[in-house]
């Protein structure tokens, strides 16, 4: 995998710099923390400071268009990129579901009650 970095922007406001380049692999598309891996070695940086938005690729083509950001410091990268949701817990929704359960089972007899 090889990268060929085709346009740089800097963007002191958000402390980054905008990065574009040509991505050449050889098997499937790879993965955003690989391309990391490599824009960070082309740009003579550190993994934690880049951030991968997209990798467009053509059908069946070997080569994509990789856009990045090289944040300034990783507090820049933290304070400007989105945070990613945390999954709940698979032992949290059973919890909330039988309390839901139960208030059904309330409403139930106090509708048959009404019809009589």
């Amino acid at each position: 995998m090889a990268i060929e970095i085709t346009n740089t922007n800097k963007n002191p406001l958000l402390g980054r710099e905008e990065l574009t380049g040509k991505l050449t692999f050889e098997a499937a598309t790879p993965k955003k923390e690989d391309v990391a891996k490599a824009v960070a070695d082309a740009t003579k940086s550190t993994v934690e400071k880049i951030v991968v938005k997209k990798i467009a690729t053509n059908f069946g083509s070997r080569s994509a268009i990789v856009t990045a950001y090289n944040y300034e410091s990783k507090e820049k990268k933290e304070e400007f990129e989105p945070k990613k949701k945390v999954k709940k817990a698979e032992g949290d929704a059973p919890a909330e579901e039988a309390p839901k359960a139960e208030e059904k089972k309330e409403e139930a007899p106090k509708e048959e009650a009404k019809k009589e």
